[in-house]
């Protein structure tokens, strides 16, 4: 297409045939002398292009760089009137796109690979105009939840549950309302603009986006590749109603927020959201409607479908255990299986709401992850807290030939792709099934690995990719030392059970806070350089000053006969719970025998007032030769509790 207009400008010509140079009239306009005078150093040159247009090279991009996310945009402001939010809506947004930013340097190349292409995303005009104007809508939904206050989504009186809203009326977006017949496709986008700029409340935007919806399902065919689904428009209609369910339940509309999960739960779109949309109608009809029977029905249905996550599960089984009156695991049952301890800290405040800060051992300020990484310091741990980017780094350098397999077909679409598109938790059964062979030979040659082979295994992929773009990978954040001494620390065998079991989800959310790494130097002596880092008492190599070093000042030869212990820490400070997603990855580590533990911190409980007579007079004080309880002029000195310095006061239980 590009191309094509390309060629159409160079080639333009006149009425009597002779070429118009419009490149030559483009550089004059731009570098005339007249110019010069202007304020602006160097010149400025503004171009305004037809919306039409515009908008054209706008879907063109969506196309070729479809695959990866939209780079984040400016937060959107909060809109004084839902007027503001139809303006808002209607505009134009411009974004970076990943191809323009390799064309300036921003980026670094992507991996090179075959397209294996044996279908296309949009099998025919009609799909790929739907799909765009569902992104439209899913646009001004998302402006909707950021910008608009919860009084000017309704109007009042409006809020109670109306015929109008419940019938599903023939869609007035024309993609939708039209079928199979043809039709402009110019026309359907502005179809959408005309829609937003005249829909008068929340009610109405989301009783059109339910029609839309449901007359996508009617005319969508179902597709064997399910990770081509964020590319139909029911994918993006479905999220608008997801977001709709929260902006309800916010506004106590929850009648409206149980049609809508149960209109969701119908259909076969966004499988992996179906967990926390069941969980959702067990609430609203438990606690809202008072429907406990219809409740537990609800954990029942959701527990006999397949597509439930397992964090999702066990919020179910607990909540219809409960409905059926059943015995319900205490937290401390849920706790008890996992390594626990507890150390104090110094709170710097108390307030509800707040996240909670304490005085660290350097007595400054910090976060309570913080304050456990100083913890752990005085024994020689070297901590980071990146909720798990160190492990999907490690995952993607040993999985990378597997990542980027070019026989599996259609997961590649497009040259900046920096994942294939069915490496997501919510595809997950067709990225391990498609792969299932190649995984098991790494998985394989894991276990059977030693030390020095799994370092020169992450090696080879470190000097042959790095800087490449991979979804999984941060090249910036980690290095190559740090990677090897990881993997040392978990082990080859360790390593391979804990990503037989991440192929099989994909997904990383629960993952402990910190993850630790110990080095313990082995004999009194060694080499001058790795003696400089070691320290003397506990014979603990300083992790972070050995990875800063290069190679020939530190060589990993010399760490790989020492002791190297890793483990997984997840912090919960005062108030804070486990997730069900946490619990999972505790479970999972600890399955894999990888260390992992809860560290638990808590605030000095306060000491009990002693209860004092109120019967005491002044002529009682002086009798006994004390100071009255109600002479202000010289008040005793009040004796604050002293909270020890944290290096005091460490209790450790079941470490």
């Amino acid at each position: 297409m590009l191309d094509r207009v390309r060629n159409f400008v160079t080639t333009q010509r006149r009425l009597d045939g002779s070429f118009h140079p419009l490149a030559k009239h483009l550089h004059a306009v731009v570098n005339s002398p007249a110019r010069s005078s202007e304020r602006h150093s160097p010149p400025l040159t503004l171009f305004q292009i037809h919306p039409e247009t515009r908008d054209t090279f706008y879907r063109m991009h969506q196309l070729m760089y479809m695959t990866l996310s939209v780079p984040p945009s400016q937060k959107p402001a909060k809109f004084a009137a839902w007027s503001d939010w139809q303006c808002s809506a209607t505009q134009y947004n411009p974004t970076a796109w990943p191809g323009l930013l390799v064309r300036f340097g921003k980026l670094a190349t992507f991996q090179p690979v075959k397209f294996a292409r044996t279908c296309t995303i949009f099998p025919n005009m009609a799909a790929l105009v739907t799909f765009e104007c569902a992104a439209m809508l899913r646009h001004a939904m998302a402006l909707v939840v950021e910008g608009v206050g919860l009084d000017d989504l309704v109007p009042h009186g409006q809020a109670e549950l109306s015929l109008e809203w419940l019938d599903i009326r023939p869609p007035s977006v024309l993609a939708f309302a039209l079928d199979d017949a043809p039709f402009h496709k110019l026309a359907c986008y502005a179809s959408v603009h005309i829609f937003l700029s005249a829909v008068p409340n929340l009610d109405a935007f989301v009783s059109e986006i339910r029609t839309c919806l449901a007359t996508a399902i009617r005319s969508s065919r179902a597709h064997d590749r399910v990770f081509l689904e964020p590319y139909h428009a029911t994918y993006g209609l479905a999220r608008c109603l997801d977001k709709a369910i929260a902006l309800y339940e916010k506004l106590g509309q929850y009648d409206k927020a149980l049609i809508l999960l149960q209109e969701l739960l119908a259909t076969q779109v966004l499988r992996h959201k179906r967990g926390s949309w069941y969980t959702r109608l067990a609430i609203n009809l438990e606690l809202h409607m008072k429907q406990p029977h219809e409740a537990r029905a609800v954990c029942e249905q959701a527990l006999a479908d397949c597509h439930v996550s397992p964090a999702d599960r066990k919020d179910l089984v607990r909540r219809h255990l409960r409905l059926t009156k059943a015995a319900v695991a205490t937290e401390n049952e849920v706790t008890a299986q996992f390594p626990t301890h507890t150390i104090n800290g110094r709170p710097l405040n108390r307030a509800t709401g707040e996240k909670s800060r304490f005085i660290g051992y350097d007595d400054e300020g910090c976060s309570v992850e913080e304050l456990v990484l100083q913890h752990y310091k005085l024994d020689g741990w070297h901590g980071t807290h990146h909720e798990g980017s160190q492990f999907r780094t490690l995952l993607g350098l040993l999985l990378w030939d597997v990542i980027f397999m070019e026989s599996i077909p259609d997961v590649f679409q497009t040259p900046f792709q920096s994942r294939p598109l069915d490496l997501d938790a919510r595809y997950a059964d067709t990225f391990y099934n498609a792969r299932a062979a190649a995984i098991d030979d790494v998985l394989h040659t894991l276990r059977l690995a030693s030390r020095k082979d799994l370092c020169a295994r992450l090696a080879a992929t470190w000097s042959a990719h790095e800087g490449t773009q991979c979804a999984l990978v941060n090249w910036e954040g980690f290095s190559l030392k740090y990677m090897q001494l990881m993997a040392v620390g978990m082990g080859g065998r360790a390593l391979a059970d804990l990503i037989d079991v991440w192929v099989k989800h994909l997904e990383t959310s629960g993952l402990p806070d910190l993850f630790m790494l110990r080095v313990k130097w082995q004999g009194a002596t060694g080499p001058d350089y790795a003696m400089e880092l070691v320290d003397g008492d506990m014979k603990c190599v300083d992790i972070a000053a050995w990875c800063a070093a290069g190679s020939d000042e530190a060589p990993m030869d010399a760490m790989l006969e020492q002791t190297v212990e890793a483990q997984f820490v997840e912090v919960k400070g005062p108030r804070d719970r486990l997730s069900d997603t946490q619990i999972v990855w505790l479970e999972r580590l600890n399955a894999a025998r990888i260390a992992a533990v809860v560290c638990y911190v808590q605030e000095p409980k306060k000491a009990p007032v002693a209860a004092t007579s109120k019967k005491r007079t002044k002529k009682a004080d002086a009798a006994v030769g004390k100071q009255s309880t109600t002479d202000k002029s010289n008040p005793p000195t009040k004796k604050s509790k002293r909270i020890p310095p944290p290096h005091v006061p460490i209790e450790i239980f079941d470490y």
